[in-house]
């Protein structure tokens, strides 16, 4: 049968979709390092989660799985690398989520104490240096203008990467064009979002973990990367979030490594929790660029 014009159109495009696919496939695989993945599933003569690999049977998975957090609060140490360095800078976290766009991240250090909190509050943002007791203040937008830390990695990249199930189904619940592809281990899907970029989710069939997820930019090159190695069942063992993963932000050369230890569900946490503490000296958000950075050395 001849195919019209518009089918032709749609057929080459899938074909288009399904060769970004199966190249991301090749570029995880090469890029992984060497480490063991751990499932809090027992997966051994069990029939595969998804079975057939199908974008039906992962959106009714998610329906499972994200459980809903109107607050979250999670602790654990963030290590950062420079890819092809050894030198490496870590912090204790605290970071705390209200939803919807309520985020605070502590840095912490043993003795020292605090070195830094990065806050954001619908359109507002703050980053507050303890040691310096200089208050840096702006708009949501203005963190991902200034270098450092809290330039480098976004608070909601992280929340994204924590909640990733959650994630992975509200872009599911939108609706739209997805691409799925099934392999014989895993089901990736992809969806183009904003400014020509794509998104790509890599699931394990045997548990319907999400191994990977890749950003890659207009011109097809990979801009984050988010490596799952660890998930814990929470909220009464229905739940699966995760205790390990690294964020590579390739424009920046960057990895962090993210353990978290715990994880305390839907916590009381007031509107004070998501307000700047009281500093000395206050400064626009700006400024931050033009300071030495915080050192947090290994």
């Amino acid at each position: 049968m001849r195919m019209n014009s518009r089918q032709g159109r749609l057929f080459v495009r899938r074909i288009l979709l399904l060769i970004a696919l199966t190249t991301a496939v090749a570029l995880m695989a090469g890029c992984r390092a060497e480490r063991t993945f751990h499932s809090p599933y027992d997966i051994e003569d069990q029939p595969r989660t998804l079975e057939r690999g199908t974008i039906a049977e992962v959106h009714a998975l998610m329906r499972e799985r994200a459980v809903d957090h109107p607050t979250l609060w999670s602790g654990g140490k963030i290590v950062i690398s420079v890819q092809g360095e050894r030198k490496k800078q870590w912090f204790d976290m605290t970071l705390l989520f209200r939803s919807p766009d309520a985020i605070r991240l502590r840095g912490s250090r043993i003795p020292i104490g605090t070195l830094f909190e990065v806050i954001m509050n619908g359109d507002s943002a703050w980053v507050y240096l303890n040691r310096e007791k200089e208050l840096y203040a702006g708009q949501r937008a203005d963190l991902s203008k200034v270098s450092g830390v809290t330039g480098a990695l976004s608070l909601q990249d992280m929340m994204a990467a924590i909640l990733v199930n959650q994630d992975l189904l509200r872009r599911l619940d939108e609706g739209g064009r997805w691409t799925v592809l099934p392999t014989q281990k895993d089901v990736l899907l992809a969806k183009s979002i904003e400014d020509g970029r794509q998104l790509i989710w890599r699931l394990r069939r045997s548990d319907g973990l999400v191994r990977e997820v890749v950003l890659r930019g207009p011109q097809d090159r990979i801009e984050m990367r988010v490596s799952y190695w660890d998930y814990a069942l929470e909220s009464d063992a229905t739940e699966p979030l995760p205790e390990e993963f690294v964020i590579g932000l390739y424009e920046d050369q960057l990895n962090f490594d993210v353990e978290i230890d715990k994880y305390k569900i839907n916590p009381a946490l007031v509107d004070a929790v998501f307000l700047p503490p009281k500093a000395e000296k206050v400064f626009p958000m700006e400024m931050l660029s033009q300071r030495d950075a915080i050192e947090t050395d290994e």
